[in-house]
């Protein structure tokens, strides 16, 4: 009998994703994220997740060898499943520029304000400076809320309404730094 043989007969390579090892990963994210939104990123360990999920620690670390990665996958699952629509053409077109800008803040007030982004977004944004995968999910981000704000300026321009020479990011700095300074540095609530 070959190594290769077993009672069963002969092994045969694996066809695509293990599903348990799916199951586990994705549950491991799941309260992940829940953990994040609801006790900050703190809270988001190997051991706190193990003891939530019943998975062993020894099978997260398999998945995540440390705390970074376990982060990056709790945030890159929850940012990209919350921004999927933002850069969608068209998203905030009102017909004017104080409507589309109304429209585009009243998201940014809402999701910057509480719950999900109100501990996702201040985590990323600090480990940014230290960790490249935390930037490139950082530059993810700003792209699609300049891609919505280069919607609204080109209407804008088109419609008359702002100069020619107004460019997305500084719009952005703009509009955005008001709001995340009042969230994130005075801890104000936006309305």
């Amino acid at each position: 009998m070959s190594h290769r043989s077993g009672r069963h007969g002969p092994r045969r390579g694996r066809r695509g994703p293990n599903p348990r090892v799916q199951r586990s990963t994705a549950r491991v994210i799941e309260v992940g994220r829940r953990l994040l939104d609801e006790e900050g990123p703190d809270a988001v360990t190997h051991l706190r997740i193990g003891e939530l999920t019943g998975i062993a620690r020894t099978t997260i670390y398999r998945h995540f060898p440390d705390r970074e990665s376990l982060l990056e996958a709790v945030l890159a699952d929850a940012t990209e499943s919350t921004d999927h629509d933002e850069a969608r053409p068209g998203r905030f077109d009102t017909g004017s520029l104080v409507g589309d800008l109304d429209a585009f803040l009243d998201v940014v007030r809402r999701r910057s304000g509480r719950g999900r982004d109100s501990q996702r977004l201040p985590h990323l944004l600090s480990h940014a400076e230290r960790h490249s995968r935390f930037a490139e999910m950082r530059d993810r981000r700003m792209d699609r809320l300049l891609v919505s704000l280069e919607g609204i300026v080109d209407r804008a321009r088109d419609r008359g309404e702002i100069d020619h020479d107004v460019e997305p990011p500084d719009a952005a700095a703009e509009l955005l730094g008001p709001l995340f300074f009042r969230r994130f540095f005075l801890g104000q609530q936006l309305r």
